[in-house]
């Protein structure tokens, strides 16, 4: 009787004790409930009426009773009680399905083999001993999982493994059960939210065994760990990739590391190997000299046939977006002078180059080139973020710090750090520290500390690049027939700068016979954007000079690179992002877009869709939900079913600025691509994780175990039956 109406057996209650589950608030607002209850209980008891005063004391009881039962029931109580360990009838063995099991690296037979001969239901030799004790319960998993019939052959063919999965999935059909333990099979450890599945099986006090399959260490191995470079390039730009290898037995060999765009190879350098353990970086300078999705594949392969334990994980692929620009360019100056005239003609055959010129001829007296529009800042100077942030990069040449206001500095500040955009600071009779800049609010956005103004300065400096500038995106091709720039003539400079600031990159010095060479170009990040300097009064000496021949493409390559680079930063008010960013077939992709406004902050409540096309050419439509914990990013889920690249073009709708729809316009479209590879990751990174399968055997009191120990498995199993208490809450709320 006392089972029937408590749930539990009375030992049960002896041992252990009844706590409340619930929370402090909710207490509160009983308390004051059962309060109300009483004294309307003690009115109702002295008030009048057909009933006597005891038949109303009765009733108030039943009441009282009644509304205490469910008061207690809304506390939660539970019974926390300490039990034994259920003697086990049920054992769940889960198999690793995913295409890692092909690795032969046993002797010449394949883990997924080596895994059957022991595991295979019904046939396995561990497996039938499991059998004979256990009602045993199978699973396949790799990105999903699903119970495996006796006689049914694992397949290989998962291209993602996740642990986790499995282990909910068997706590999900067998947690209800008395199970003795998970016996976890493969060659892996990884899982999406893996803490999460083992505090579950841990709560029901099941222990996982994981059993590992593969080598550790494997004898000879070269991988391709990661390419990596924007996915967003210029037309005709030269962006550096950066290949990163891992090797296993392969020390001082000779690798061939190569890339190709569509089949045709871009680039191409040999190495040779490190010590063992020991990752080498590769730099491709890959040029790109047609717009549109490109297809980039980057190989390694050892120069000399040598043997390896995997190959699959020599190449890595993904597409990038060609783009024709134009890159806009601002330049602002305060006096006209040749500089003005012989940038604007370095950058003017080049196509993706934009470039607007304002120049200073007296107050309030601007002479405007490139500028077609006459509305576009009719002031000279911008002083709003719509018209400032339309460019990606801004040069400030001859000009005192004292013709831009402090708005307008706060402005060029918000340029950098917000939008992302680049600046350019040169040199001239009214630039940096002469112009007024060291005492004005730019100087903390400057890459070099100003010093006092040096009035009366003049010095004609040869130029010198510092060890590796050659290769850097802003003067490549600049200094590739002269590394030393010594055949170059000198350049004019009126500004000396002579100290860069902590973290920034000094590229080019001069030596004008001071004990502190002269800083001629050096730079920062700043925010999201970067900040440059180049101290010198006329780079037009280098195109111009006598010895200079009529041929020489130095100046131009200069400024065509220097511009590129600096609008590299800067933020498009559309971007499109997706997780994973590398998803396998079945895998479900979240798209987020960010959306920003003019002035480059979170835009809400806008419009946005995003069409996908397959690689088979079908076109899928999803709406994009905007998210009210961050005001600017509209996100859609699709699930990929084929490999291959699929196409993500974003358009976005901004709101209308009345109720009228006035105001309300489409964003350029924001393009984006999705790699989705048949094999995903899994020959990467393929050695067996033996620390991973301990770490989870030893979270949930379990063994790790090699697969040829395999066989010790069922009497550890019954070892441990009955042995051990587990701790219990159970509810009581219900009784």
């Amino acid at each position: 009787m006392f089972e029937f109406l408590f749930k539990y057996p009375p030992a049960w209650f002896e041992r252990g004790v009844v706590e409340l589950a619930g929370s402090w608030p909710a207490y509160a607002v009983l308390a004051v409930l059962a309060g109300t209850v009483l004294l309307w209980g003690a009115g109702y008891l002295g008030g009048g009426g057909r009933l006597g005063r005891a038949d109303r004391l009765v009733l108030m009881v039943l009441r009282a009773l009644g509304v205490g039962a469910v008061v207690l029931a809304l506390f939660q109580p539970v019974l926390v009680v300490t039990l034994p360990r259920p003697e086990p009838s049920h054992v769940a063995v889960a198999l690793d399905d995913s295409r890692s099991m092909r690795i032969e690296d046993r002797a010449g037979v394949s883990r997924a083999a080596a895994q059957a001969a022991r595991f295979a239901p019904g046939e396995g030799e561990v497996a039938r001993r499991l059998e004979e004790r256990f009602t045993t319960h199978y699973y396949r998993f790799a990105g999903a999982a699903e119970p495996l019939a006796s006689g049914r052959a694992l397949t290989g063919a998962g291209a993602r493994s996740d642990v986790a999965t499995v282990l909910r999935r068997v706590h999900r059909d067998l947690g209800d059960r008395a199970l003795g333990a998970v016996i976890l099979v493969g060659d892996g450890a990884r899982g999406h939210d893996l803490a999460g599945a083992l505090v579950e099986l841990r709560a029901l006090g099941v222990p996982v065994h994981t059993v590992g399959v593969g080598d550790e260490r494997f004898a000879a191995d070269l991988e391709l760990r990661a390419a990596s470079m924007p996915r967003d390039v210029l037309l005709e730009d030269t962006v550096d990739a950066e290949v990163r290898l891992a090797h296993r037995g392969l020390a001082g060999r000779e690798v061939i590391v190569t890339a190709e765009a569509d089949g045709l190879r871009l680039a191409e350098r040999r190495v040779r190997l490190a010590r063992d353990d020991a990752a080498s970086t590769v730099r491709l300078p890959l040029r790109f000299t047609e717009a549109g999705p490109t297809r980039l594949a980057f190989r390694a392969a050892l120069a000399s046939d040598a043997p390896e334990a995997v190959v699959r994980n020599n190449a890595r692929e993904f597409t990038v977006r060609v783009r024709t620009g134009p890159v806009r360019v601002l330049h602002l100056e305060g006096e006209p002078r040749f500089e003005v005239k012989f940038i604007r003609r370095a950058v003017v055959e080049d196509p993706s180059i934009e470039l607007a010129s304002i120049v200073r001829t007296a107050e309030n007296k601007f002479y405007r080139l490139g500028l077609t529009d006459p509305e576009i800042m009719p002031q000279g100077l911008p002083d709003t973020a719509e018209a400032l942030f339309a460019y990606q990069v801004l040069v400030l040449g001859s000009l005192e710090a004292r013709q831009l206001s402090e708005a307008q500095q706060a402005l060029i500040t918000d340029f950098v750090a917000e939008r992302g955009g680049g600046l350019l600071v040169l040199g001239g009779r009214f630039g940096l520290a002469e112009g007024g800049f060291g005492s004005s609010r730019l100087a903390r956005l400057l890459p070099v500390n100003l010093g006092e103004r040096a009035a009366g300065f003049r010095a004609a400096v040869e130029v010198q690049a510092a060890p590796g500038a050659g290769q850097h995106p802003a003067l490549r091709g600049t200094l590739e027939t002269r590394p030393d720039l010594a055949d170059l003539p000198p350049l004019t400079v009126l500004n000396p700068v002579r100290e860069a600031k902590p973290g920034a990159t000094v590229l080019l010095r001069g030596d004008d016979g001071d004990e502190r060479p002269l800083v001629i170009f050096a730079y920062h990040r700043y925010g999201r954007g970067t900040v440059a300097v180049l101290p010198v009064a006329n780079t037009w000496r280098w195109q111009m000079h006598n010895d200079v021949p009529l041929e020489d493409q130095t100046h131009e390559t200069l400024w065509r690179q220097l511009l590129r680079w600096l609008a590299r930063s800067a933020r498009e008010r559309v971007s499109v992002s997706t997780q994973p960013a590398s998803p396998v077939p079945g895998e479900a992709v979240t798209v987020q877009a960010r959306v920003l406004d003019t002035a480059f902050r979170p835009r809400a409540g806008a419009s946005a869709s995003v069409e996908i096309t397959t690689p088979l050419g079908d076109h899928l439509e999803h709406a994009l939900d905007w998210s009210s914990d961050d005001e600017g990013l509209y996100t859609a889920r699709f699930t990929p079913t084929e490999p291959g690249v699929y196409e993500l073009r974003v358009r976005v709708q901004e709101p209308a600025a009345d109720a009228t729809g006035a105001g309300s316009a489409p964003l350029p479209a924001a393009l984006a691509f999705v790699d989705v590879e048949a094999d995903g990751d899994e020959f990467f990174g393929a050695e067996l994780d033996a620390a991973g399968l301990r770490r989870i055997a030893a979270a949930t009191g379990g063994r790790y175990f090699d697969l040829d120990d395999a066989g010790a498995l069922p009497q550890i199993i019954d070892a441990v039956a009955g042995q051990g208490e587990i701790r219990r809450r159970l509810d009581l709320w219900d009784a």
